[in-house]
């Protein structure tokens, strides 16, 4: 049998021994990358990076490059909580021109006395502040401890202080800020709302929530320079409509990331705070497969936390079978709590309704965790208008992902270089439609003894490879392969009896 080297030549002359390595062929495997896409600071506690460009991260990296208390230095700390292995980048989004920042007030409405006296509690974005307050103390110097006391690790810095009137401002322009909660209570909310430090803000301090936050981050030279990087989760802190447009034709199949020209995949998780008909109208205009969108009704935590969280617990369980094939369901959103007193969340009919619409939803438990209950995309509907489940589940996408990269790995690893005939030669370096669907049916055994497909037979029986009839360099491959569903809803039928027959049975 023929023998063909890509490196030794045939007319050596020179004695006596050579020796080529090549790599031998290897099943595909993969980390998956988080991408965080946000807003750095500006003009105050700013970072270093530059706007558009990946940076990895890890440490302090993320409130180096972007600053303290930044969207995407929070985001990283809430994705780092729920992936702690895994691989995050960031990428600052520049502010669009004429974009204003969100402001807010905290007024000190009560000295410090006898009865009014201790250490008060806080929260900004769900994270704590504690302030002192001291018998005799005036309501200007409480207030100047209270600015003190908002250091650098928050979203808000302190504009301005006359007398007992704070004035906080958001460290990046645009309506994102809007987003940032100001609370007496915290995560455990109406669980917490009886202690001293609670009850002692409570009645020393009023807050008026951030506003006049106004722009729309752009992704205009974002989304075109990380369209052929290697990431595989992308998590957003925009969900505005300009944004929104720009992701789906950034991830779509015909020109962006899934498209057979760029081939590399992935998937964009954001999120939508507001009410339930809010949200349930944000999703009913949408239809996309590759776009998740977790749904919160009201929550102390800024929606760019809640996508961060979602994207990485993502990013940690479905990079490969057979953990990629088991739901997210139950999984804890760690960092994340709808706690505040007037937090909620929605009802179980909400949240029904919601999934039908394409949004992701969670429940929170007895415990105030908050934990997921499915993770779907937002494409319902198929090309002429009609309901289509089939990529309705977010797990379809990562399913569908790996099978292709692992068959792609599989076909140019067993033939980088080769001739082609119709039928197998027996010489290294040809190969025939025979000996690629042979690799190709090998490969999906291999994915069926992981747990990604199943039902190898049927696959081979309707697998189609085949010589193009025009072009002869070329091979046609029909798979259809058959992923592994998930136990989602177990139905159980009670009938009652007061005394069990077989006449009852029977009957």
């Amino acid at each position: 049998m023929p023998v063909a080297y890509s490196d030794i030549p045939s007319d050596a002359l020179l004695p006596l021994f050579y020796a080529e390595v090549t790599s031998a062929q290897e099943p595909v495997s993969q980390n998956l990358r988080l991408c965080l896409i946000g807003a750095q600071n500006r003009g105050v506690h700013e970072g270093y990076a530059v706007n558009d460009v990946p940076y990895i991260l890890s440490g302090t990296l993320a409130s180096d490059l972007f600053g303290r208390g930044s969207m995407l230095e929070w985001m990283y700390q809430e994705a780092r909580k729920n992936a702690p292995f895994a691989e995050i980048w960031g990428i600052s989004l520049p502010e669009r021109d004429g974009a204003v920042r969100a402001t807010c007030r905290l007024t000190v409405t009560r000295g410090g006395s006898s009865t009014n006296k201790g250490t008060g509690r806080m929260y900004i974005g769900g994270r704590q502040f504690l302030f002192t307050v001291n018998a005799g103390d005036s309501t200007a110097t409480i207030a100047s401890r209270i600015a003190s006391a908002i250091s650098n690790k928050f979203p808000l810095y302190v504009s301005n202080r006359t007398n007992n009137v704070i004035t906080l401002a958001c460290k990046w322009a645009g309506g994102t800020g809007n987003n940032i909660r100001i609370s007496h209570a915290g995560p455990r909310g109406r669980a917490e709302a009886q202690g001293a430090a609670y009850d002692l803000a409570r009645r020393t301090v009023t807050a008026t929530q951030p506003s006049g936050g106004s722009g729309e981050n752009s992704a205009a030279a974002t989304f075109p320079m990380i369209m052929n990087r290697p990431f595989d989760v992308f998590c957003v802190g925009e969900s505005g409509t300009t944004f929104m447009a720009a992701a789906e034709d950034f991830m779509d199949g015909t020109s962006g990331r899934w498209s057979p020209y760029v081939q590399m995949y992935g998937h964009m998780v954001t999120t939508v705070i507001g009410s339930f008909q809010g949200c349930y109208d944000w999703a009913a205009i949408k239809n996309d497969p590759h776009i998740s969108a977790l749904a919160v009704y009201k929550s102390i935590i800024p929606h760019w936390s809640w996508s961060a969280a979602l994207g990485a617990i993502m990013t940690q369980h479905w990079a490969a079978p057979p953990e990629l094939s088991r739901p997210l369901q139950y999984l804890e959103l760690k960092g994340m709590a709808v706690g505040d007193d007037d937090d909620e969340s929605f009802t179980k009919i909400e949240r029904q309704q919601l999934l039908e619409q394409g949004m992701s939803t969670f429940h929170v438990d007895l415990g105030y965790t908050c934990r997921v209950d499915r993770v779907r995309t937002l494409r319902k509907n198929n090309l002429v208008g009609d309901p289509d489940p089939s990529w309705a589940d977010a797990i379809t996408m990562f399913q569908a992902q790996y099978l292709v990269r692992a068959m792609r790995a599989a076909i140019t690893g067993a033939y980088p270089r080769a001739a082609l005939s119709n039928a197998p030669t027996g010489i290294n370096g040809f190969t025939s439609p025979t000996q690629i669907r042979n690799v190709i049916l090998h490969e999906y055994k291999r994915m069926e003894a992981l747990g990604l497909v199943e039902n190898s037979s049927l696959f081979s029986q309707y697998l189609v490879v085949e010589r193009d009839m025009i072009d002869p360099n070329r091979v046609n491959v029909l798979m259809r392969p058959d992923f592994v569903n998930q136990l989602r809803v177990v139905a159980v039928l009670v009938e009652t009896h007061l005394e069990l027959s077989s006449s009852s049975m029977a009957a």
